[in-house]
């Protein structure tokens, strides 16, 4: 019975270990940067990794190129970012987005998802304006409680401040307009998680597997009970 125990037991251990590096995988990813780029407040090596809730900034004459399952963000300068694991929310500046995996965007307020797994999508601020292009696939796009579609090869400009203005597709002569009503506001520091959640999380797998296991091996030996 102590050796059945034991082998059942490192048995669930490796087991949480490797759901553990999975979640840890699939919420990493790794950044290439070139000029100044920063990881939490603290300037990164050309190459490093990334885990969800990492804030990233690109200085002047600075990119970063975010890479992950499927997906990569070319990040341009004076952009300020959070990577949440299965996506990214700007603060500030412009990227190009490219997937296979349906990866979504948050700009403020303004929430980006390509309608299919496959898209290319960029995102340009220019001062209190947003511009959204779908280079590649189409794309939804949630600006607080309004929506609309955005075809491949279309561009629309979203005002980030004021409500009720209207968004213009300027993807060519015969464009078209769209609603972008309840814009919201950004909050200066969007919720995520952290590296020490994912490690806790697998500590607690390997926990409640031990004590299970105890409980059964318990059972097993008096099954009558007290």
């Amino acid at each position: 019975m102590n050796k059945r125990l034991s082998q059942l037991l490192v048995m669930f251990v490796v087991f949480a270990l490797a759901c553990g590096d999975a979640m840890a995988s699939a919420s990493a990813a790794t950044l290439y940067g070139s000029g100044r780029v920063s990881v939490n407040g603290n300037a990164v090596m050309p190459t490093t990794t990334v885990f969800s809730g990492d804030l990233i900034e690109t200085a002047p004459n600075a990119v970063a190129n975010l890479t992950m399952n499927g997906s990569s963000v070319l990040v341009g300068q004076n952009s300020s970012l959070v990577f949440n694991g299965q996506g990214v929310s700007f603060a500030s500046g412009g990227a190009v987005l490219q997937t296979s995996q349906g990866m979504a965007a948050k700009f403020h307020g303004v929430t980006i998802t390509p309608t299919q797994t496959a898209a290319k999508f960029k995102l340009q601020q220019n001062g209190h304006t947003l511009n959204v292009a779908a280079l590649e696939g189409n794309l939804s796009i949630v600006n607080g409680t309004s929506s609309f579609g955005l075809a491949a090869g279309k561009s629309v400009d979203i005002d980030l401040n004021e409500k009720g203005r209207d968004t213009q597709n300027t993807a060519d002569t015969n464009s078209t307009s769209a609603s972008s009503d309840n814009s919201q506001k950004l909050p200066k520091s969007p919720d995520s998680n952290t590296k020490g959640g994912l490690i806790a999380g697998a500590g607690a797998v390997v926990a409640v597997a031990i004590a299970g296991l105890v409980a059964v091996s318990q059972k097993a030996v008096s099954p009558a009970g007290p």
